[in-house]
């Protein structure tokens, strides 16, 4: 694939779309064969049940990325992609702490979230981001879940996103603004 280009793979059920996508995303390793692909930390699996653990809605979108970074510059561009483009975040680490409060109110307003802060600090969004300690997955529904996994895309900036059912608790509506939004980017937030 070129850069900005998309591929959808379809089959029916038990035919190993899974399986394959997993070895795409570097996920399963066993076997034999060849998959050229940006290396690991360019690479953002998103299954159909996203991985929510013990901790607050900061800790959640900033998933899986902590500790330093390692070269990179602003935000703003979308990083989604395949083959090389000057315009990619090349982050392989994000400091929690190079995302604003004010930024990851952004990026939840922009996966239909927007009050899912508010909510887990009794009407304080900045304590609900930072404060509110929650197991994720069993406060959110799947489809919130789902949009939040989203989110996760637009802060971590990944070159690669391979998707295995990444919108089955979404509506068709929902579905569109989720992958629109991935394809402008979310303009006017940086990390």
């Amino acid at each position: 694939l070129s850069w900005g280009q998309h591929l959808l793979i379809v089959g029916p059920s038990g035919a190993g779309k899974s399986s394959l996508l997993r070895a795409i995303a570097g996920l399963w390793t066993a076997g034999a064969g060849c998959v050229e692909r940006p290396s690991d930390e360019d690479v953002y699996f998103l299954p159909q049940r996203p991985y929510c653990a013990l901790g607050t809605l900061r800790d959640q979108l900033m998933y899986p990325c902590s500790g330093s970074v390692d070269g990179g510059g602003g935000g703003g561009d979308d990083g989604i992609g395949v083959a090389s483009n000057p315009n990619v975040n090349r982050r392989r680490r994000i400091l929690p702490q190079s995302w604003s409060d004010h930024d990851l109110l952004q990026v939840l307003d922009a996966v239909d979230l927007s009050d899912l802060a508010r909510r887990a600090g009794d009407g304080d969004p900045h304590r609900g981001l930072n404060d509110a300690k929650l197991d994720w997955s069993n406060t959110l529904s799947l489809g919130e879940q789902q949009r939040l996994a989203f989110g996760r895309i637009l802060v971590n900036k990944p070159r690669l996103v391979v998707m295995d059912e990444s919108t089955s608790a979404l509506d068709v509506a929902s579905e569109r603004r989720m992958f629109e939004m991935l394809k402008r980017g979310l303009a006017g937030v940086s990390g």
